[in-house]
């Protein structure tokens, strides 16, 4: 009996040091996917968009000249690293200046390699290659550091004078009107191959006092594909909001984009 005890306590001891021994293992939670944050999202591809495939490892600059939006459709890990396939939404601009592409990819695979589902740097190295609105203009020296929020467009400003009379109260107190600082022009694919064409799309919307794009109502007639297109695009609009001056205001803008069928 005094035998079994000994060594039951003995195999108790034994599993405890075992429990408090070597390195503890960090990284993702059991079942949790850290590229599932990104599936859906548009982002900015730099420098590499007319290429199929691309592959980024760490030691590499996107070097190139064209940037494109696109839409993250799976992402995944396998023995290569971190892989997406993106879907390509529009050409990004930013004070109205476009990067210029050779050609127009439908779709691009892309690798960032060497990285795992662990990997304490995996965040940074995919953020440096699928950029957001607000991470592609600090890339072009803009800062822009407004977070979203639900009270942006609590009070509104018109530049209209026959505007509703909060509104038109409100606008001629604006010192400065919404300056667009990141833009998408959405593309559309053919999948004839046959139609290429290029056509501009008018809106209404508000612009908060976050520099998003609220509220937008399509001017011009598009059948539901090109609408969706069209208002996916246009929720990664930056401005630079319009300001009072005391603060930034919400107002009202009328503006255009361009609609590329290829």
């Amino acid at each position: 009996m005094k035998r079994s005890l000994r060594g039951a306590l003995a195999l108790v001891l034994l599993t405890a040091a075992c429990r408090s021994a070597g390195p503890k293992i960090t990284g993702p939670a059991p079942g949790r996917d850290p590229l599932r944050a990104y599936v859906g999202d548009v982002r900015v591809l730099r420098g590499r968009a007319d290429e199929k495939t691309v592959t980024v490892s760490a030691k590499d600059r996107l070097s190139g000249d064209c940037d494109m939006a696109v839409r993250v459709r799976s992402a995944g890990f396998d023995k290569r690293g971190a892989t997406f396939s993106l879907e390509t939404v529009g050409r990004p601009a930013v004070g109205g200046h476009e990067p210029h592409c050779k050609t127009i990819q439908p779709t691009i695979q892309l690798v960032v390699a060497g990285v795992s589902a662990s990997s304490a740097d995996l965040g940074s190295r995919v953020d440096a290659v699928l950029l957001t609105p607000e991470g592609y203009l600090k890339a072009k020296g803009i800062s822009f550091d407004r977070a979203a929020s639900s009270a942006a467009i609590k009070d509104v400003a018109s530049p209209d004078v026959l505007a509703p009379a909060p509104e038109a109260t409100l606008g001629r107190k604006v010192k400065d009107w919404p300056k667009l600082l990141f833009s998408v022009n959405p593309y559309v694919r053919d999948s004839s191959g046959h139609i290429k064409q290029e056509s501009e799309v008018e809106f209404d919307a508000v612009v908060g006092t976050d520099g998003r794009v609220h509220d937008p109502k399509l001017k011009t007639t598009l059948n539901q594909t090109h609408q969706d297109l069209v208002l996916s695009a246009l929720s990664r609009w930056r401005y630079e909001p319009a300001r009072t001056a005391e603060a930034p205001i919400a107002s009202r803008i009328s503006s255009r984009m361009a609609l590329r069928i290829y």
